[in-house]
């Protein structure tokens, strides 16, 4: 069945696996199962997937520091970011060699001055575990990163920066910069 893309909230894919130049990762189906059991907003939808970069960045990564990996690959559209929580929680629960990612980069296009303090500013609400003022804050995977908030508290899992940049960091342009930050949550 066709599934009006303005209308989905959580895609999963039904692909065997991703491939990268670095190799073949593999989806875990029985996960993926777990999660469309719970139904709408969990639904499989191919095309979302076909053209979203987040998977360009973080399967390679994953390749490398975790080979024998399979992964969930799950993209959100406009979404309240409770209605996942629970499914994701109880998934998380069953098994203790899954890890959450949620790739997102943070302010875009602003020039380096503003965009660190707009950058600092969400990462200081995220660290401090309040939800409402990151969802005032600017960032593409805002709803990924409130959902991820919300199933680190329900886990008692703790938020550490590990790093902040961007782009005027790396490329030296600082007229017009994008904000990346690395975040780990432990329990």
């Amino acid at each position: 069945n066709f599934i009006d893309p303005e209308h989905i909230e959580k895609i999963l894919s039904a692909y065997d696996a991703f491939g990268t130049p670095l190799g073949i990762t593999r989806i875990d189906s029985e996960r993926c199962t777990q999660l469309l059991a719970y139904g709408p907003p969990f639904v499989t939808f191919e095309p979302a997937h076909e053209t979203e970069h987040c998977l360009e960045v973080e399967v390679p990564f994953l390749q490398l520091v975790l080979p024998a990996a399979r992964i969930v690959p799950l993209l959100f559209g406009d979404v309240d970011p409770d209605a996942a929580v629970d499914p994701l929680v109880n998934v998380l629960r069953q098994a203790d060699d899954v890890l959450l990612v949620v790739s997102s980069d943070l302010s875009h296009y602003y020039p380096y001055d503003q965009a660190v303090a707009f950058d600092r500013a969400l990462l200081a609400a995220l660290l401090s575990g309040d939800r409402a003022r990151v969802r005032r804050r600017q960032a593409c995977g805002l709803l990924p990163i409130l959902t991820l908030m919300e199933v680190a508290r329900e886990l008692a899992w703790q938020p550490h920066l590990l790093d902040y940049r961007n782009s005027g960091d790396t490329a030296g342009d600082h007229r017009a910069v994008v904000g990346y930050a690395a975040v780990a949550y432990t329990g």
